[in-house]
């Protein structure tokens, strides 16, 4: 990635001209595939992520996310289910881990997952998310480049109405920050649900997720490219009017295959 430290866009300067944002509730970057596609791959470069997700004045915690993602539609292009999969830091003495969230999991299968396997943060990981072996169903490798590709962990989950063909399936790339119900206030300090607030409460409290490195992602094999890629979109954008100071930061990108960007919540860097 050439020329890392300059900004090619942020969320001040793009707008998601109402396409598909489905991850709304927190800082965030997704890129969303086209359908056809049901295995995904990234390596993570999670040795040289800079991460601090404690707030500076309580020492509360906001949870931060690594992950790739399926969406299941229907024949008329509705979605009809999905599932997140990937890397997790949540806690206040967090470390990472896999975890998965399905929207509508199957009778015999929790809704949220988190591993006890703890993963090694001087380490680069390779993420593979995979429906293409059975209908309804997924598995998830994470894989350790730092120690020859050995398995760090594994799961299988039910994908309730995926086709193993990916006819029905379109995948999912996701960066994020979110935030526990503990933190989720106004400017004043009061309970609230707009996360425009929310995220206004959790500034300049020395809270980032920077250097975010993706390398090397994949679609169905293939690198994945802007022809077989559908939109990407960042939360906020430019149209959340009260959030005025770079959040998402896209610093560099080759098509959707690499990806360098920081999720930034201090109008100034506090460190």
């Amino acid at each position: 990635m050439e020329k890392d430290n300059e900004i090619q866009m942020t969320n001040l300067t793009y707008n998601n001209q109402g396409k598909k944002m489905g991850d709304d509730d927190g800082p965030a970057y997704v890129t969303y595939s086209k359908t056809g596609y049901n295995h995904a791959t990234i390596d993570v470069i999670l040795s040289e992520i800079a991460l601090n997700t404690l707030r500076r004045t309580d020492k509360k915690n906001l949870n931060a996310y690594l992950f790739l993602g399926i969406d299941v539609y229907d024949e008329n292009g509705c979605g009809t289910n999905c599932v997140d999969a990937g890397l997790a830091f949540t806690g206040e003495n967090g470390a990472w881990h896999m975890f998965y969230n399905v929207l509508k999991p199957s009778r015999q299968q929790i809704k949220w997952y988190e591993s006890d396997t703890l993963l090694d943060a001087s380490h680069d990981y390779r993420l593979i998310l995979n429906s293409s072996e059975f209908d309804g169903r997924a598995k998830l490798q994470i894989l350790d480049i730092t120690n020859d590709l050995t398995v760090a962990d594994e799961i299988e989950f039910d994908i309730t109405g995926s086709q193993k063909d990916g006819s029905n399936t379109a995948m999912l790339q996701n960066y994020a920050l979110d935030y526990p119900e503990n933190i989720c206030c106004d400017r004043q300090g009061n309970s609230s649900g707009e996360w425009d607030e929310i995220t206004l409460y959790n500034t300049d409290q020395n809270v980032f997720m920077r250097n975010i490195k993706i390398a090397n992602a994949t679609l169905n094999h293939q690198p994945w490219t802007e022809e077989i890629n559908s939109h990407m979109a960042m939360w906020p954008d430019n149209s959340i009017s009260k959030i005025d100071y770079p959040v998402v930061i896209i610093r560099s990108a080759a098509a959707y295959s690499e990806l360098l960007l920081d999720l930034e919540m201090n109008r100034m860097r506090l460190e």
